[in-house]
């Protein structure tokens, strides 16, 4: 369930492991894309594609994953969400650019 931090600014707790409060993402909606902050481990792919949902918006309206960091608590997702995005998405760091850079379409 996501949670409005500010306009346009969306908490997801992802529930990791079945835990409430450990590992959060964020969505970022900029009126024509959205950007996911963290989008934690690979388990947790399901808990940010229903947040974008809840908000009235598609997986397919993400422009860019950013990442802080490359532990798998933060930065596990983005290969999968990109293994299966039609759109690009960008990250904002060089090693996660490596694994995740441009969709295969």
């Amino acid at each position: 369930m996501p949670y409005l931090e500010s306009p346009g600014v969306h908490r997801i707790d992802l529930v990791w492991n079945g835990h409430p409060g450990q590992v959060a993402a964020y969505l970022l909606d900029g009126g024509e894309g959205l950007a996911v902050v963290e989008t934690g481990p690979t388990s947790t792919l399901p808990a940010v594609l229903g947040a974008i949902r809840e908000i009235g918006r598609a997986p397919e309206d993400v422009t860019h994953l950013l990442v802080t960091h490359v532990h798998l608590d933060h930065a596990a997702a983005p290969a999968r969400c990109c293994a299966t995005r039609r759109t690009p998405a960008s990250t904002c760091t060089r090693a996660a650019h490596r694994t995740c850079s441009t969709p295969r379409g």
